[in-house]
């Protein structure tokens, strides 16, 4: 599964406590400055009076379109029609989905570990885990019983391998208790495991992308089949054309 080329954690800026421009510049080499008062709905970092940093950099992030990060979780797109803010957790969180939901019927989700990891469950996880062990089989975490309480966690699904597979296997086995409780079907015990895996691989909100981070980004909602919303039907996007935006301004 690919992975967004994300900023490194070795940015000196960063470790210096400084701001951080999306780009990985220091705000106060890149942005300029302005000052906003008495702006209803206002949502910067501080109150109406105090300075609100603007983005000036771009970066081409496909053949004809430049874009910046904003909030280090908003992709702001200039396209020939208008504008497009894109929310970056739920549209790399709908190409993952894609991406799993296609490995999954494909029959090749699962990775082999190299060593098998025992992971401990309280009775209640284990509980879970013993109801639907085939079912997490299925989608590529496969694991058998190993000693009371313990799980020998042996395949994980494919783009996992790089996470803790008791941390992964944890998170999934959250999302089963309601549908443990409301009796799903199996399909239903799917989809939301589906969706759960997605969910936790992609990008989160307020993490800083590379310049070849959002490239990405934009690319697999080239190739995405239904990218204009998450997985859970939240969208991913919001898109203005510049007659509107000429019109909200009485240019028009």
């Amino acid at each position: 599964m690919p992975e967004l080329r994300l900023e490194s954690d070795h940015n000196p800026d960063r470790q210096a406590g400084r701001p951080q421009h999306p780009f990985g510049a220091t705000q106060e080499a890149t942005c300029s400055e302005a000052t906003v008062e008495g702006v209803e709905g206002y949502s910067g970092t501080g109150g109406p009076g105090e300075p609100m940093v603007m983005a000036t950099d771009s970066t081409l992030v496909s053949d004809s379109v430049r874009g910046f990060q904003v909030r280090d979780s908003f992709l702001v797109l200039e396209e020939t029609d208008g504008l497009r803010i894109i929310d970056q957790h739920a549209l790399h969180e709908k190409i993952l989905y894609e991406q799993i939901r296609e490995s999954w019927q494909q029959g090749n989700l699962a990775q082999a570990l190299l060593v098998p990891e025992p992971v401990p469950l309280d009775p209640e996880q284990w509980s879970l885990f013993v109801e639907y062990s085939d079912a997490l089989a299925e989608l590529g975490l496969q694991g058998e019983e190993f000693g009371e309480g313990v799980v020998l966690v042996r395949t994980v699904p494919q783009g996992f391998d790089g996470q803790a597979p008791g941390d992964l296997l944890r998170h999934l086995l959250v999302r089963f208790e309601p549908v443990s409780s409301a009796g799903a079907e199996q399909p239903d015990i799917r989809e939301r495991l589906l969706q759960t895996m997605a969910c936790k691989a992609a990008v989160k909100a307020g993490q800083p992308l590379s310049r070849e981070a959002q490239q990405d980004l934009v690319k697999g909602r080239e190739r995405a089949f239904q990218p204009w919303n998450c997985p859970h039907g939240r969208p991913s996007e919001l898109f203005i054309s510049w007659q509107e935006l000429e019109r909200r301004f009485d240019r028009k």
